[in-house]
């Protein structure tokens, strides 16, 4: 298991998310924006030189961490936990969760969108009574019924130095970044 798994409030979020029925992703603290992965985090920063940017992890519910192909394989629910943006801007071990129910067809179905709103706030309580507070909203994800959630754990960040900035730019065109494909105790 990676070590942001063992971060401030990190097992507790593990053994929650596994009983939810989410994977584990891998927890890329960056994208280039514009880049052809369809991938995408709610924070930016410039680049230093040049054009482009960075989509950085942090506390928000505008992001996607599932890939549709997943959708067609079944993974339909994924977490990654790692560093990020906490609340205040500085880094932070973050959680951020994405949940598709493939059977809605369509954002308008009431009954998936009441079915995931539920799951936000059985994960929100089941959190809280940790002391991590999360966020979540129901929206769209490739006009299915989607749940992203997000949480700032505090803690410890994981450090961001060259030998990471390395494994992010290697892991970025990867196609299934799943690092924990554990069955889900019963």
């Amino acid at each position: 298991m990676p070590p942001s798994a063992d971060l401030s409030g990190g097992a507790v979020v593990v053994q929650a998310m596994r009983r939810y029925g989410f994977e584990r992703l891998l927890d890329l603290p960056a994208l280039p924006v514009g880049g052809a992965d369809p991938l995408r985090y709610g924070h930016h920063a410039p680049a230093r030189h040049g054009r482009g940017g960075w989509q950085l992890r942090g506390v928000g519910t505008e992001f996607d961490l599932l890939r549709p192909g997943w959708l067609r394989i079944g993974l339909t629910r994924g977490y990654s936990l790692g560093w990020g943006l906490g609340g205040d801007g500085s880094g932070s071990t973050v959680l951020l969760a994405q949940a598709v129910d493939p059977t809605s067809g369509h954002t308008t179905n009431e009954t998936a969108a009441d079915g995931l709103a539920r799951l936000g706030q059985e994960l929100e309580t089941v959190l809280a009574g940790h002391g991590v507070a999360g966020v979540w909203t129901v929206g769209a994800f490739r006009r299915l019924a989607c749940l992203r959630f997000a949480a700032d754990l505090g803690g410890t960040p994981l450090p961001l130095g060259p030998a990471t900035a390395g494994r992010v730019a290697s892991t970025v065109g990867r196609r299934m970044p799943v690092v924990d494909r554990e069955v889900p105790d019963a």
